[in-house]
């Protein structure tokens, strides 16, 4: 049995697909392929690993996180099922989320959006570039505060990613995760 919830979409039927953000309505438009193959590769990447515990990923789902602020991630962890009210959506800050960028939703992504997810406690945010083939990690650190983990990226050959001096590497753990070793070229499998 998969830990990937189909059951909570952002276009269910008696509701709109709508985002609230900073208590504006935003209407959630398609996205376009090369997106979806994005979240088809974060969901590849986790579904096996899911399968050994109590933690499940959604994709395309509400998240309601106060009044003012309810969004439809591209893709996100849960592991207190506490959270995730049937026929609703998820409920709360939950353990993961990634919004894959896109030229409407950028500065949103980057910006709002991390804040609003960083006060709340969400404990690791990933932004996820199309352009660059590139994931941005965030982990909460004990000051409830966002830090850069790393910046991967898929398409990179070790030499490049000495010349930029960096530590980045293909591969990370999550924080939520240990055991699991993730590599980015897995995520942008599909685009490369």
């Amino acid at each position: 049995m998969t830990n990937v919830a189909l059951d909570y979409p952002c276009d269910l039927e008696d509701e709109r697909p709508i985002e609230i953000v900073n208590g504006v309505e935003i209407p959630k438009m398609a996205a376009r392929p090369e997106h979806q193959n994005v979240v088809l590769g974060m969901i590849r990447v986790f579904d096996q690993h899911l399968r050994k515990g109590p933690c499940r990923l959604y994709f395309d789902t509400f998240v309601h996180l106060t009044p003012k602020e309810k969004y439809c991630p591209d893709f996100l962890i849960v592991c207190d099922h506490s959270k995730v009210v049937p026929g609703k959506g998820v409920f709360g800050a939950p353990d993961l989320v990634a919004e894959v960028l896109s030229p409407r939703t950028s500065k949103r992504d980057k910006g709002h959006k991390k804040d609003v997810y960083e006060k709340l406690g969400v404990q690791e945010y990933w932004i996820v570039d199309i352009k660059s083939l590139s994931l941005e990690v965030y982990i909460l650190n004990d000051e409830g505060r966002y830090e850069l983990s790393n910046v991967y990226f898929a398409t990179l050959t070790e030499t490049e990613l000495e010349d930029m001096r960096t530590t980045a590497t293909f591969t990370f753990k999550t924080s939520i995760f240990e055991d699991l070793i993730i590599d980015v070229r897995e995520i942008f499998e599909d685009l490369l």
